[in-house]
Formats: C-alpha cells, sequence, structure tokens
C-alpha cells in the first residue's frame, strides 16, 4: 500500500482560535504546485482523510478537487495535531488504497517517524510518501518526500 502524510499548507497566524485558521494565498499556491509534483509522479490517490481544522479541510480539498476520482474526503479527528500514531495506524489498516492523510505539525511528523523510524522535516505542504504492506510501528519505508 501507498500511504502519503501530508501537512496542511501555509495558514494564517494564530489569534485566538487555533481550529478556524484558513490557509494564506501563498499557503493556497504552495500545495497547488505539489499537487502539480504529485501528478508528475502519477501517484493514484483514491482516499483523502483530513483533520477537522479548516486549514486542513481546504488543503484536502484542494488535492481531491485536483488529484482523486472518487469518494469524497474524509474527517478524522484522530488525526489532529496530537493525535496517536498507534490508534491511527491501526484505523488505516491494510487496506491497500492509495490514502493521503492531511494533518498538522507535529502529528505528521511523529506518524512518518512511527510508520518508518525516519524523521523528515515536515514544513507546510510537505507529502511523504510511504510504502508498507500492513501499516504499523517500523512497518513501512519513505520512498519519496515532495516540497514545495
Amino acid at each position: 500500500m501507498l500511504l502519503l502524510v501530508m501537512r496542511h499548507g501555509a495558514a494564517t497566524p494564530l489569534d485566538t482560535n487555533d481550529f478556524d485558521r484558513v490557509l494564506t494565498k501563498a499557503g493556497i499556491e504552495s500545495v497547488v504546485r505539489v499537487c502539480e509534483s504529485l501528478r508528475e509522479k502519477q501517484v493514484n490517490i483514491e482516499r483523502v482523510i483530513a483533520s477537522p481544522l479548516v486549514r486542513a479541510q481546504q488543503t484536502a480539498t484542494l488535492v481531491a478537487d485536483r488529484l482523486v476520482q472518487g469518494e469524497p474526503t474524509m474527517t478524522w479527528p484522530e488525526v489532529s495535531p496530537f493525535g496517536e500514531c498507534g490508534l491511527v495506524a491501526e484505523m488505516l489498516g491494510a487496506d491497500p488504497a492509495t490514502t493521503l492523510v492531511v494533518t498538522h505539525q507535529p502529528f505528521a511528523g511523529m506518524l512518518v517517524e512511527y510508520l518508518t523510524g525516519r524523521t523528515v522535516s515536515m514544513g507546510t505542504a510537505t507529502v511523504v510518501g510511504i510504502e508498507s504492506e500492513i501499516l504499523g510501528k517500523n512497518s513501512g519505508e519513505v520512498i519519496w518526500v515532495v516540497r514545495d
């Protein structure tokens, strides 16, 4: 299976409500450029799972509109900024569908490290491709990283 872990695009600064922060114009443009890179890699995303926070939902929609044919984006609170890696790996299971998880730091980096044993810098709009037979601790391999 191929799992893509993506950090949302650049968002407005934190004022009072972290949940409602939206993507900036530059954040939107960055996500669109990353979509082009994924298209060049011929990545066929079959499902998208996103955190309920607005910036992750916006990022997921941008990607889904450009690269996904099929079911709509699913919202999982478990992939919010402080999600639990083992629980998310279990929820993803051994589904062979190529899945994109749009999330936040620190969870994006923690999930990549949990699944692969590798530390990857997860700037905004970064996508890490992980190949694995079944998702679990140190079960996968980072096969590529796309950054804007």
